[in-house]
This record gives C-alpha cells, structure tokens and sequence, in this order.
C-alpha cells in the first residue's frame, strides 16, 4: 500500500480536485479579463483580484510541529512523509525551523538573512545568521500540505519561543508531548497563547505511546479529556519508532498490524481529514470572495455605461 498517496492523498484527492477546477476556470477568466482590459482599462483591478485569489488557492497549506524539546516533532514529520528524511541530512534538533515542501528534486538550502538561499549537505556545517532550513522533496502530498518542524518551544538553550511562531503562515498544527508526562501546564500555557485559528485546527500527538503500560493509555486519554478537549481539535497515540520500522524506503507498509496499533493510521486519517477540510474552507472563501470582485466590476461597469459612446 503506498501511503503517500494515501496517508493525505484519499482525503485529499477530494478537496484537491476541487480546487483545480476552480483555479482553472479563474486562470480562464483571468486571460479573458486581461483581454478585455485593452478596450476597458477600469478591468485591471479586477484582474488583478482575481489573480490574487487565484495564487491564494494554489498556496499549500501548512502544518505546523510543535511542542517542547525533544517530544519526537521530527519523527512526526517523517511519520507524516512516510520516508526518514529528517535524520538523513543530519538536520534534527536543530535551533532554526525546518520546512519541508514541494520541489521537482531533493535539496536542502539554510535560508539566512535577506532570503539568500546557501546549499547544505550532509557534512555541511549551518551557516550563521540561518532563519530556517527548506527542504524540498518531489512528493505529491507537499503540493498540498507543507510540513514546518519547530525547534523546542522551552528550551532556553534555544531561545524559541511561541512568538517566533506568529511571524510564520500557519493553517494548523501538531502539538507532540510524551505520552508518560502529557500535556504539562508549561505546554498548556504557550499553547494558549497560539492564535485561535491554530488551536482550532491543532491536533495533540502523544508521542512514544510504547513506554506506557496496558492500562495507562486510558487513564491519560481520561485525564485529558477533562484539562485538554476544548484545547485540541483531537488525540492522537503514537508510537512513531514502531511505525517507522514497517515502513520501507518507498513507503509501503510492511505490517498492517504494527502500522494501526503504532497509531501511525489514525494519525494519518485525522491529518488527511483537517487539511481536507481546510481546503474545502479556502475554497468556498475563494467562491465568495470572486463573487464580491465580479459585483464590484458590474457596479464599475454600470457606473461608465451611460459616459461610453452612442
């Protein structure tokens, strides 16, 4: 089963092919507007709208990872992707955030001030004065969700806090916190302090789900029932290392059986179903928003009818 068409990709493929249909008819409308903007100059705001609403569409969202140092983010992210990616250009546990998005062959780049953009490779030390790492990788799901692994948010060693966050566009997170001390107050704090439409759309990862006893998994899904539900959009258990290990190196499954008791499964159906849904939000935004510019360009029509000519 090749899960980077599935893991995102079923859920996806919906919401996915939805908003292709529409960014084409806007690219339609776009080139016919631009045409008639040579006879009607007024059109050129229009067109212009309707091109913003159109790169708006086309934008991957993105999903953030975050949590406390070494909660298992950049696991995560592998989980997500399918492949071990993170480790392999030696890039864990870095002091800078890592994003990973699409691109049409593998590289890695240390974005520093000013935008530059400086080649990494395995053995390359990080530059100084670095903002982030870019990743990119020639997979499909990055063309619709792009993945932003936060270094440790309490770390003062770091000096990372929940601010630096704010100055990147983010659509939704993944909070990872261990599964034997979940959700701490000093977790619950910063996280409150996230903007409302992150927390909406924020899912709590219980990382390293292994080291719990048979019994206990119920015990803390209880407990943050009561101190954490109206915090997070869902729960989810994991057991990355596990999962990881029945994947090979093209992300196919190995052991159905290890992947769904991993909670690998599960974090992958609740992932597809959020972004899905946040696809299907920006579209019917992008409807509305193009029926707001069409009616505006009617009024400004109707306002130079009686001026035109005959």
């Amino acid at each position: 089963m090749d899960h980077h068409a599935e893991i995102i990709g079923i859920p996806l493929s919906r919401g996915q092919a939805a908003c292709e249909r529409f960014v084409h008819k806007l690219r339609d409308l776009s080139r016919d507007l631009a045409a008639a903007e040579r006879s009607l100059p007024h059109l050129a705001a229009t067109v212009r709208a309707v091109r913003r609403t159109e790169s708006l569409l086309r934008r991957p969202l993105r999903l953030a990872l975050v949590g406390e140092s070494n909660a298992g983010k950049s696991t995560v992210a592998n989980l997500l992707l399918g492949i071990d990616v993170l480790p392999a250009f030696q890039i864990a546990n870095t002091r800078v955030p890592t994003l990973i998005c699409h691109g049409r062959k593998p590289s890695v780049v240390a974005v520093v001030e000013g935008g530059k953009l400086l080649p990494l490779g395995p053995r390359t030390q990080p530059p100084d004065g670095m903002l982030r790492i870019r990743v990119e990788l020639p997979l499909a799901v990055l063309q619709a969700c792009e993945i932003l692994d936060f270094p440790g948010l309490s770390d003062p060693l770091l000096g990372y806090g929940s601010a630096n966050i704010f100055s990147h566009r983010i659509d939704a997170a993944i909070w990872c916190t261990f599964s034997t001390q979940a959700w701490k107050e000093s977790e619950s704090m910063v996280w409150r302090n996230f903007p409302a439409h992150i927390r909406e759309n924020g899912l709590l990862a219980l990382t390293n789900k292994d080291r719990l006893r048979k019994d206990q998994p119920a015990k803390v899904m209880a407990r943050l029932d009561k101190v954490a539900r109206s915090d997070f959009q869902d729960f989810v258990f994991l057991s990355s290392l596990d999962a990881l290990k029945v994947l090979d190196s093209d992300g196919h499954v190995l052991n159905e059986e290890v992947w769904r008791d991993s909670g690998a499964a599960d974090l992958h159906e609740k992932v597809g179903q959020l972004v899905l849904d946040l696809r299907l939000r920006r579209l019917r935004k992008a409807q509305a928003l193009i029926g707001r510019i069409a009616g505006d360009a009617l009024d400004r029509f109707g306002a130079i009818v009686p001026a035109l000519p005959g």
